[in-house]
């Protein structure tokens, strides 16, 4: 099971009980309720408030979800 959130401090402090595969992060473009336009300083204030690992954040913010989709993402350099 996976869950998608948008700005959802919760999810965020719970991984620690939940883990962090379940937790896809989505801007749910372009709904109303969405987090879109102001998507970064909203998923950044959410990563620093909970001080996410490298790993954390990447498997949160894309890896996950490409690992469903069997996705291949880039290697940065």
């Amino acid at each position: 099971m996976h869950v998608g959130f948008m700005d959802d401090h919760l999810a965020l402090r719970n991984r620690h009980l939940t883990g962090i595969s379940p937790l896809i992060w989505g801007s749910d473009y372009t709904h109303y309720e969405g987090t879109w336009p102001n998507s970064r300083p909203r998923s950044t204030a959410m990563v620093d408030r909970y001080d996410l690992t490298d790993d954390e954040k990447a498997a949160i913010f894309g890896g996950t979800l490409a690992a469903i989709y069997n996705i291949e993402l880039p290697v940065a350099a």
